[in-house]
């Protein structure tokens, strides 16, 4: 009889063995996620970092942009070329005494000069007596001098072809030659174009 209890014990617990591996053998083990967490870490870092990356290249062309927009003006000895192709240079202004045969500029203590240079690349003819030259100094408008003994008169009148440039010289009297602006304007009125100031550094 121990015998028989003994076999039926030893038979249970062989029974009870081979269910513990069937369990394990069928069963799924989910290790610990230490390991799938540093990489969604990683990813988010690296998300992060794109977007800080995409955040500062916005912002600067949004300062390049407005560095291109806003408050820009040519200085004197600029080129000022329109998208058509006109361009325009007034250069570095010079002071100067007009002679006894000039008109205009009588007013004022100082009188400076400016040589303006068009260069038509536009692909088409152009014609240079359109062109009309204002200047401003200490809040009052200058006055133009006219001294054809030393080369001051009207723009050419000949037309400038496509490829070709001319340049003439005009003089105004003025109150400051500190705080001075001059303005180019094109009088076409079958090609429109933006007047251009050219101002000091």
């Amino acid at each position: 009889m121990a015998k028989k209890a003994f076999a039926s014990a030893g038979i249970l617990a062989l029974l009870l063995g081979l269910t513990a591996c069937d369990d394990d053998e069928n069963g799924t083990i989910t290790p610990g996620d230490d390991n799938g967490a540093e990489e969604q870490a990683e990813e988010n870092d690296a998300e992060e970092e794109d977007l800080a990356e995409e955040e500062e290249e916005a912002e600067e062309a949004a300062e390049e942009a407005d560095t291109d927009t806003v408050g820009e003006r040519p200085t004197f000895g600029d080129t000022y070329t329109y998208d058509d192709g006109l361009s325009v240079t007034i250069s570095e202004p010079e002071e100067f005494t007009p002679s006894e045969t000039a008109s205009g500029g009588e007013d004022f203590d100082t009188q400076l000069q400016f040589e303006v240079t068009i260069e038509n690349e536009t692909g088409e003819d152009y014609n240079p007596d359109l062109s009309h030259i204002s200047a401003s100094s200490g809040g009052q408008e200058g006055d133009a001098v006219f001294d054809s003994a030393q080369g001051l008169d009207s723009p050419p009148s000949t037309t400038l072809l496509d490829g070709q440039s001319t340049s003439y010289t005009v003089g105004f009297g003025v109150a400051d030659a500190d705080d001075l602006t001059v303005e180019y304007s094109s009088i076409d009125f079958e090609n429109l174009r933006d007047d251009v100031i050219f101002v000091s550094e």
